[in-house]
């Protein structure tokens, strides 16, 4: 992508993760960065919509980074007929609504998708607003082709309920060293840090990864990226939440996010979920139980 002077009067972007590119680019703190494929459209849950939507807005920022994947467009085009009894059941740009999602789901439970899952909700999403999680999207990307792994951490693995290696694991799936970090953690017998050979290339990345789906207690979010700090080392997971109002002038007009370090840092505080954000001290943290469940969801490029 062409970069563009932050000089300029006006400067519009094709997507959020565009404009967060642009921005670790302009940050001087930022000595590496790694962003997903700048498809991910982002999806905001209104006010009314908060305390349950959280999860079908991640799906929907996930799905919307699928639409060159053959099998994924196909299977949700060729269904789009069978939403004609589903109140909201569509396509918004190629997206699915959250009324398709649950109706995929459904589906995807039909197909004999986490049994266990579907009966626990009663095997009914449609018209309801129970939430939705890891299994949920885990079968609803399965029955559709998309292959999926998921890595859980069920405890911390640092001082303080600090979660390094689910960083390591986000770092090392951006940056090309998964199968390194993989070894590792498959060898670690839960003795950590990790030690694997990790990509030391400086400046900011823009790949073809897909996105991730971060679940954790009461809450889930989108994972577009990973950013490490010069000098301290501090690592910052990029992310799109669906409860932050992101300003339409993100990507309509980043220019006026550019024009100094202050505008750029507070433009990326709204994208940043730090290292020590799930320590228990922080504010993710101090309302939940000591033992966390954190649980990352990828998406790959192969697909049936």
């Amino acid at each position: 992508m062409k970069r563009k002077s932050r000089t300029q009067d006006s400067l519009r972007v094709e997507s959020p993760v565009a404009a967060i590119s642009l921005l670790v680019s302009s940050n001087v703190r930022t000595r590496k960065a790694y962003l997903c494929t700048h498809s991910v459209s982002i999806q905001q849950s209104t006010k009314s919509e908060r305390t349950w939507t959280c999860g079908y807005r991640n799906a929907m920022m996930l799905c919307s980074s699928l639409g060159s994947v053959p099998s994924f467009s196909n299977a949700v085009n060729n269904s789009i007929n069978d939403l004609a009894k589903v109140p909201g059941g569509d396509l918004i740009q190629g997206t699915p609504t959250i009324s398709y999602i649950q109706w995929l789901v459904e589906r995807a439970w039909k197909m004999g998708y986490d049994r266990e899952g579907a009966s626990q909700l009663r095997n009914a999403l449609v018209g309801t607003r129970k939430w939705i999680g890891t299994s949920e999207i885990y079968s609803l990307m399965h029955s559709l082709g998309i292959k999926v792994s998921v890595t859980d951490f069920p405890q911390p693995t640092g001082p303080d309920n600090a979660h390094p290696a689910l960083m390591d694991m986000v770092e090392s799936y951006f940056d090309g060293s998964e199968a390194e970090f993989q070894e590792a953690y498959s060898a670690s017998d839960k003795c950590f840090p990790l030690n694997f050979t990790r990509n030391q290339n400086a400046g900011v990345h823009d790949t073809e990864r897909l996105p991730l789906y971060f679940q954790y207690q009461g809450h889930s979010l989108t994972i577009v990226g990973i950013e490490c700090i010069e000098g301290s080392g501090a690592r910052n997971l990029l992310v799109l939440d669906p409860g932050t109002k992101i300003p339409d002038s993100i990507t309509s007009d980043l220019a006026v996010h550019l024009q100094d370090e202050k505008s750029v840092t507070g433009a990326l505080k709204q994208f940043r979920f730090p290292e020590s954000a799930l320590k228990s001290k922080s504010a993710y943290q101090k309302d939940l139980p000591d033992k966390e469940d954190c649980v990352v969801t990828a998406l790959r490029r192969a697909w049936k």
